[in-house]
């Protein structure tokens, strides 16, 4: 699931692309959430979901409500945001107290998250890597899957601690 503003800043465009390239071998269903920002963005969007291989399905639901984005990310099995930058990327920190994993580019403070079994945030300069994450998640064990939940929830869990979540806030915003 891709949670935020449909706009080029998001980069949906540069993760459809890699679509393309991840073989047949697994059924994907990819849900898009959010405002259209930018009706060129999503015309371009649009007409390259037209091209994408049969074994992958995409489908827009427009906004969700604040109040809802937890239970409709757990409702999914990945969440995804390859954007080009965030200064705390709230949507990505709900995947983790959804318990769910994420796929992200590496311009966002969540950092590392492979060695903490929450996801992966990677490189915009490497679409091997997210080409490989789509393949591993697709044709994952539903116990691979689990500690990976596991693991984005602890993930979070670790985060929301009072003294350190506070110490984080001060280090973001100093």
């Amino acid at each position: 699931v891709y949670i935020s503003r449909i706009s080029p800043k998001k980069n949906l465009f540069y993760f459809l692309e890699l679509f393309k390239n991840v073989g047949n071998e697994n059924k994907i269903e990819f849900t898009l959430c959010g405002s259209i920002e930018d009706e060129d963005y999503w015309l371009k969007c649009n007409n390259l979901i037209a091209t994408l291989p049969v074994n992958i399905s995409v489908k827009y639901v427009g906004p969700i409500d604040n109040d809802n984005v937890i239970a409709y990310i757990q409702k999914h099995h990945l969440f995804i945001l390859p954007s080009f930058g965030e200064n705390f990327g709230h949507s990505i920190f709900e995947s983790f107290a959804a318990g769910r994993p994420v796929l992200i580019s590496d311009k966002t403070p969540w950092r590392n998250l492979e060695t903490h079994s929450a996801g992966w945030d990677i490189s915009l300069n490497e679409p091997g890597k997210f080409i490989s994450c789509i393949k591993k998640i697709s044709g994952m064990r539903q116990e691979e899957f689990e500690k990976l939940c596991l693991g984005s929830r602890k993930y979070y869990i670790d985060r929301i601690d009072e003294k350190k979540l506070k110490e984080n806030y001060i280090e973001l915003f100093s």
